[in-house]
This record gives C-alpha cells, sequence and structure tokens, in this order.
C-alpha cells in the first residue's frame, strides 16, 4: 500500500468533494435610537409623555415582556429549559433537534441569567435651583435572557436570544451549511451529512451553487419573519413611531470543508504539515513566513498577532493560524473532512428587521 507523503498530496489526490460555504451567521438586533441617553429620554418623554425618563418606567416593559414571553409558552406547551451555569446549550438543543418531526416551529425556550449592560437612575441635583431630578447611566447586571430553539423549512435549525431587560436588544444564530441542506432536499440532491457539513453529494456543483446563491436580503427575511412571530417587547404605536429592530452582523464564518476518500489521509495531512515546518518553530507555536517585514519590537512594531498553533487534544489535531485581527482554525470534521474556517466580526451596515 502506498501512502500519501506530502500534505500537498493529499489535497491533490484524495480530496472527493470540495463545498465553500457560509458557516456560522450570529447577527444583533437593537433598536439604535435607545442606544444612549438622549434616546431614551426621547423615547420616555417625547413619544410616551412621561415627564422624566427613568429606570422605573422600565420595570413594566420588562414584566409586560416576561410575562407575553410566558404566555407564548404555554400557549403553544412548549418546555422552558432553565440553563445552569456552564450547562450545554448547543446539547440541549440537539437532544430536542433529535425528536423534531421535521415541522417550521419553536423547538423548546430557554433562561439563563448572563451579564449585559443595563440603564439605572440615579438622582441629582440642579446647580441652580437645587431641585432633585433623575440622571440616567448605564451598569453592568446580570439579567434573564431569553432563549427560542427553532427550526425552520428553509434555514433548518436556529435560535433567537432576548436580554430581558430595557431596550431589549437580542442576538440571532443560523448556518449556511444548514441553510444548504435544506435547499438540497427541496431540489431531490442526495447527500450524506456531516455535522454542519456535507460528507458527499450527488450533484457537487449544484450543492456549490446553493452555496453561492445565499444572500444577506435571505438572512435579513429569515429574521424578520421569526423577530415578527416571537413576542415584542415594544408596542405596535412605538413601531409607528420608527422604534422597530435594526439587524447588523456580529460575527459570520465562512468555510472551505474537503471531504476526503480515507479518514488516515487527513491525519497523514496534519502529521505531514507539523513535519514539514518543524524548522521554524515548536509544533504548538509554528511561525508563519510572511513575505514581509514583521516588526515585534521598537518604536513601530506590526501590529496584530502573526503565529500558528498546531494542536493535538487526543488524535484530533488543530491548526490555528493568527495574522493581525484574522483567525484561521483548520482540523479534522467527524475524522472524514479537512475543514478550514475565517470567521470575520466586521460590522455590516444595519437594517431594519422588516424591510
Amino acid at each position: 500500500m502506498t501512502l500519501p507523503r506530502t500534505a500537498a498530496e493529499v489535497l491533490s489526490r484524495h480530496v472527493s468533494l470540495e463545498i465553500r460555504c457560509i458557516d456560522r451567521v450570529l447577527l444583533t438586533f437593537r433598536q439604535p435610537r435607545l442606544q444612549y441617553g438622549k434616546g431614551i429620554h426621547g423615547f420616555f418623554c417625547h413619544h410616551r409623555g412621561n415627564r422624566f425618563a427613568s429606570s422605573a418606567l422600565m420595570l413594566p416593559m420588562t414584566e409586560r415582556f416576561t410575562a407575553d414571553i410566558g404566555h407564548y409558552i404555554d400557549s403553544r406547551g412548549l418546555d422552558l429549559v432553565r440553563f445552569a451555569k456552564g450547562q450545554s446549550k448547543d446539547q440541549v438543543a440537539r437532544e430536542y433537534l433529535a425528536r423534531h418531526d421535521g415541522g417550521e416551529q419553536i423547538l423548546f425556550a430557554g433562561v439563563a441569567q448572563e451579564k449585559t449592560r443595563v440603564w439605572r437612575t440615579r438622582q441629582r441635583r440642579d446647580a441652580v435651583t437645587g431641585r432633585p431630578y433623575p440622571w440616567l447611566y448605564q451598569d453592568q447586571a446580570m439579567v434573564n435572557h431569553w432563549y427560542f430553539y427553532g427550526f425552520d423549512a428553509g434555514f433548518g435549525p436556529f435560535w433567537i436570544k432576548f436580554c430581558g431587560y430595557f431596550p431589549f436588544a437580542g442576538q440571532i444564530y443560523l448556518n449556511g451549511h444548514e441553510y444548504a441542506k435544506q435547499q438540497c432536499i427541496r431540489a431531490g440532491i442526495g447527500f450524506t451529512a456531516l455535522d454542519n457539513a456535507f460528507g458527499s453529494a450527488d450533484d457537487p456543483a449544484a450543492v456549490q451553487r446553493i452555496c453561492d446563491q445565499l444572500t444577506d436580503q435571505q438572512i435579513y427575511r429569515f429574521a424578520g419573519k421569526w423577530l415578527a412571530r416571537l413576542p415584542h417587547p415594544f408596542t405596535a404605536e412605538d413601531e409607528r413611531a420608527d422604534y422597530r429592530w435594526h439587524l447588523s452582523v456580529q460575527q459570520i464564518e465562512f468555510s472551505t470543508t474537503m471531504a476526503l476518500d480515507r479518514p488516515l489521509n487527513g491525519r497523514i495531512f496534519f502529521e505531514q504539515l507539523i513535519r514539514d515546518n518543524i524548522d521554524i518553530g515548536r509544533p504548538d507555536k509554528v511561525n508563519i513566513v510572511f513575505g514581509r517585514a514583521i516588526r515585534l519590537r521598537g518604536k513601530n512594531p506590526t501590529p496584530g498577532s502573526f503565529r500558528t498553533q498546531v494542536i493535538t487534544s487526543g488524535v484530533c489535531p488543530y491548526l490555528y493560524l493568527f495574522y493581525k485581527k484574522t483567525q484561521v482554525k483548520q482540523y479534522l470534521k467527524e475524522g472524514r473532512a479537512l475543514r478550514t474556517e475565517t470567521p470575520s466580526t466586521s460590522p455590516a451596515t444595519s437594517r431594519s428587521a422588516k424591510s
């Protein structure tokens, strides 16, 4: 038996399927006009007609939102999971997905205490009259965050999280590979699935076209659909005054998955990669050779990190590459596919969730 001897040989001769796709997507939704004190004053005083803007006015909103969530959960017979500290939310979600019948629905709800920045009120006195007045300021606090784990007919598994305290910002998580799987099922394209990846496909070119066709408009429509279905902390009158959710991308991950014809070839790839680079650094910190001068000391050092880490935990190697603010991770997925992931945290243009 002849084994491949170089990393390049593994990639050129033993890759049976290569798919490039958006992987994890984490969106943030918030009310942009309620992120600063003057905007909050405008909401409570000019819009809702109160004399002062105070955190005391936020409490009834929190209580009503909590009651609406409770009614939503009870009316649909959903389980409410109270996440304990250190508990894996993903593992709980996998257990519910394993019992899922395939229909579009919210699978369960969850709640967890998490730290966030909240608005509080302290008393100040007018320098001229000496009269007290409320003053808004931000502070750190542990508050309830509400999770809704669901399954979408077009995007597959997802979750949405609301902060339970004013101004109720939140996050939406989805996965581009899960979107591609649902589209393949609709189109009748046969495939074998790995964890958020493809192991094989009857029509690789068609799968790649599906991955390439995932656009920001589709993602925003998906987000707007589910935000409209879930409990809402703001009233219809608030929305008519243009207090609406705006979405932005907090993190997006791009990936390339190369399914290998034999699991052994994946291990050979990493072993040879370490062997080829052992002369320029230790196996756990191998320096990248850059085509530019890197100054680590002096008055004008090159900003950012420039290093590589090859980590082997048990029998599963990981390769991490750091360049300035970019991180690339390479590893074996389920021992059968070489996965390369590049996350990006650059914010995208904010959009209304109902656009």
